[in-house]
């Protein structure tokens, strides 16, 4: 039973790391993101706490993909997060460990258009 259940929980964080590493390239950085003189930008992601060692194993893998980009992060409680960004905390990506926030921000008009994801 263990055994099972540690193969699932590996598939399950193997599929995350998959999509969020796939978000990454389908969301481009917003117009508020740093740009410096040798054309580097950097994305802001608030993510749940949660996802904090999940995220940062991942970003070499987003940073070796593509070389002009770092990325920085804001590791929160989701609720915190939301109300960051209703008082216009600049981010690119926003990765909520409940539906609650996202659709929140949502219904509010803080997320762009055609970019919200269920994960």
């Amino acid at each position: 039973m263990n055994r099972l259940f540690n193969k699932f929980w590996q598939l399950g964080l193997l599929s995350l790391i998959i999509i969020i590493s796939a978000s990454f390239l389908a969301f481009p950085p917003q117009q508020h993101v740093l740009k410096s003189s040798n054309s580097t930008s950097t994305i802001l992601v608030a993510a749940a706490a949660s996802l904090q060692k999940s995220l940062q194993e991942i970003t070499p893998l987003y940073t070796k993909a593509n070389l002009n980009r770092s990325v920085n992060y804001n590791f929160a409680a989701s609720g915190a997060l939301q109300q960051q960004i209703e008082r216009g905390a600049p981010v690119d990506i926003f990765i909520s460990a409940a539906e609650k926030q996202m659709n929140d921000l949502k219904v509010k008009g803080l997320l762009v258009a055609g970019t919200y994801r269920d994960l």
